[in-house]
């Protein structure tokens, strides 16, 4: 883990922290490798800051996702909103059960939401980036649970990354196959992904805050690929890799390129706390008698053990930054 004072010196000299600070804690949470400062900062009003800190790989880039929560005219305030959050943050880390903490993303947002701000919430917990992969040296890039995306002549196609070269996915038996008949979620190789190129250039999308856990989702992973999820219902507006991957990683069955909502279940608005709660039922009713679900829950437990993050070269420079606007929007008041 890099050191506190490692990553104020990043925050600082990227600018993240504009005016003057007043108040600073750090800790780690179990949605985060690293480390989360609160911050309380001053310019013309105070602002709390949630700063998750996301060290690259070997190569590749990192992040620092700034959640800008709300505004004070008053310091004491600011301070003593700050202070609950981190308690609540901390019991995260702690793994309490049973609180609304328990998904972060949604400690906050608030939970009824539109289809727009569907997407927005994606694109809050998250963050994506574009980058040229090779087969020979993915982990030097990737790590497990990301979402990879690669450009095909009508449609993107869609992954989940698994490490040591392998993949998830909802793919037909044959590379760039469209055939909804022969369609299944599969574990697959990163060079099949690639339509049997040696090097693609692929969207990166990673969650920074926890929309399930990584115990759920691998979870998720292994019955989707032993009970054939998906065979033969294959819909390229309403059941597609897109949506399979992000119901996998973050609950929600949404895909960007369909822009198809009816996916979802029930009227709007939808409780977005319930839709990832309730993503389970989508492989549950999938799973047959006698599969091979624990042989494959021995192999994505195996795949997804990460590698080293020990970076490489000047892996400051690759720190990128992301700033998002929360305000009023945050469910501690």
């Amino acid at each position: 883990m890099t050191s506190p004072d490692k990553i104020w010196e990043i925050i600082q000299n990227k600018g993240v922290i504009p005016g003057t600070w007043r108040h600073k804690r750090w800790f780690t949470t179990s949605y985060s490798d690293e480390l989360v400062f609160i911050v309380v900062n001053e310019t013309w009003r105070y602002f709390i800051r949630i700063i998750i800190f996301d060290k690259p790989q070997k190569w590749g880039h990192g992040n620092l996702q700034v959640f800008v929560v709300s505004k004070h005219t008053n310091l004491d305030e600011a301070k003593e909103k700050a202070k609950r959050l981190e308690n609540e943050l901390e019991k995260i880390g702690q793994h309490i059960e049973n609180t609304i903490w328990k998904i972060p993303v949604l400690a906050f947002l608030k939970e009824e939401w539109s289809d727009e701000n569907v997407k927005n919430v994606i694109r809050q917990g998250t963050w994506e980036h574009g980058l040229w992969i090779s087969v020979d040296n993915p982990d030097n890039y990737l790590r497990p649970f990301d979402i990879l995306e690669i450009s095909r002549s009508l449609f993107g196609h869609s992954a989940i990354y698994l490490g040591r070269g392998r993949v998830c996915h909802f793919a037909g038996n044959k590379m760039g196959s469209s055939n909804s008949g022969g369609m299944k979620v599969k574990k697959d190789s990163l060079r099949n992904f690639f339509e049997g190129e040696n090097r693609r250039f692929v969207r990166v999308v990673r969650p920074v805050v926890q929309f399930k856990s990584k115990d759920t989702i691998k979870n998720n992973i292994s019955k989707a690929i032993s009970g054939s999820y998906g065979e033969e219902k294959y819909d390229t507006l309403s059941n597609n890799c897109e949506h399979f991957a992000n119901l996998i990683i973050l609950g929600i069955r949404y895909s960007g390129q369909s822009c198809n909502f009816n996916s979802f279940r029930g009227d709007w608005p939808i409780n977005l706390k319930k839709e990832i709660c309730s993503g389970d039922d989508w492989f549950d009713y999938k799973m047959k008698s006698g599969s091979n679900f624990e042989e494959i829950s021995r192999e994505i437990e195996e795949l997804t053990q990460e590698t080293s993050k020990e970076s490489y070269g000047d892996w400051e420079a690759r720190i990128e930054v992301k700033e998002v606007y929360l305000s009023n929007r945050c469910k501690i008041q």
